[in-house]
């Protein structure tokens, strides 16, 4: 199995950043989903944004819950965004076209600025 940190934290009431550290796979997509259940459930939560600096790795169980998480937000006028991809996860998004659907910014900081 592979490890994974990740850490949730709220930015101006509105925007939840998730920090993910390490790789995510489906053999550790439940810590995922557990962490984000709560961020789901409030729903004064209009964006998530994913601060993909330190993930390493994501599988495709990881990107389909991420599509499903994009189209469940997407019918509630909530939102995903990803900071800070590497070139592996970013080559991983583009190949199943999240790329085309999640706005994608180079720091979390900018991300955070642009949904607000």
């Amino acid at each position: 199995m592979a490890e994974a940190k990740i850490e949730t934290r709220v930015e101006n009431k509105n925007i939840c950043v998730v920090h993910i550290v390490g790789e995510v796979d489906s053999g550790n997509l439940l810590e995922l989903e557990g962490a984000l259940k709560p961020v789901i459930d409030d729903a004064k939560i209009k964006y998530i944004v994913f601060d993909c600096n330190d993930l390493i790795f994501i599988d495709s169980k990881v990107v389909g819950y991420i599509a499903y998480l994009h189209t469940t937000l997407a019918h509630a006028t909530r939102s995903i965004a990803f900071a800070q991809t590497n070139e592996t996860i970013n080559d991983i998004l583009m190949l199943v076209g999240l790329t085309t659907i999640i706005p994608q910014f180079n720091t979390t900081e900018d991300a955070i600025s642009n949904l607000q």
